[in-house]
């Protein structure tokens, strides 16, 4: 056997052997591009534990499988709290940046942490982008049942919605005079009250099912809006979702 052939098949086997070895426990199981846990540079395969803060560099995508929960595809400069999930009927996770598409495999109580809000879910496939700079999350619910809920305004109460225009007093009077012989009296008149102006009414905590179509909203401060057009579909295939649906499946 020549030495090339010999040095291909001994690689071979270390990658074999490597895989199978790590495939059971909590991991990074693919990577392309870079990766950090608490800030160090880590490799494919490395192991992950409850706690860990995990970040993707740029043009960088990294799957995180927990067996008996979930998988998880992480987007470039991504960064990803794996909270609490010792528990696999009770998880935590915090998405602080980024973008990512998560498929839960356990029923229980599990709560995703987004930048404007909250993701409760069961079972469920989802994509999120949530940027720590901006007002706005985006989530595109692929499968399941979620239920989500809005952050509370800044100074932690809801955002009150106005009865009346900024400025317009709620009783106008005006002068009228009736004229009588030798009298004339002035009697004040209500003047038509303004119509209430028309403000979105986005519901703060909203329950969404999917049967594998696919429903996008919005979450914010203002509240949560369902979206017509599903434009983060783009951003993951249904081929995204079933090859991690198969990664997720390995013994």
């Amino acid at each position: 056997m020549s030495a090339f052939l010999l040095l291909s098949a001994n690689a071979e086997a270390r990658r074999h052997k490597k895989f199978k070895g790590v495939i059971i426990v909590n991991q990074i199981l693919k990577l392309e591009g870079t990766i950090t846990r608490n800030g160090i540079d880590v490799p494919e395969y490395s192991g992950v534990k409850q706690g860990d803060i995990l970040e993707t560099g740029e043009k960088s995508q990294a799957v995180i499988r927990i067996p008996g929960l979930g998988i998880f595809r992480m987007g470039p400069k991504t960064k990803f709290i794996l909270t609490q999930f010792n528990n696999r009927d009770s998880s935590r996770f915090s998405l602080q940046n980024g973008g990512l598409l998560a498929l839960f495999r356990r029923f229980g109580d599990h709560e995703v942490i987004l930048n404007q809000g909250v993701i409760k879910l069961q079972g469920t496939t989802f994509y999120a982008i949530s940027p720590n700079a901006g007002k706005l999350d985006q989530i595109c619910l692929c499968k399941g049942k979620i239920k989500v809920v809005a952050n509370e305004s800044e100074d932690g109460e809801p955002t009150p919605e106005p009865t009346t225009p900024k400025g317009t007093p709620l009783f106008n009077a005006s002068l009228s005079a009736e004229v009588k012989p030798g009298i004339v009296k002035v009697a004040p008149t209500a003047a038509p009250t303004a119509a209430p102006t028309a403000l979105p009414t986005n519901p703060r905590s909203l329950e969404i099912v999917s049967n594998g179509e696919h429903k996008q909203f919005e979450i914010s401060q203002d509240g949560i809006v369902l979206k017509d057009k599903a434009t983060l579909i783009d951003l993951h295939t249904d081929g995204d979702i079933k090859e991690l649906e198969s990664l997720y499946a390995l013994p």
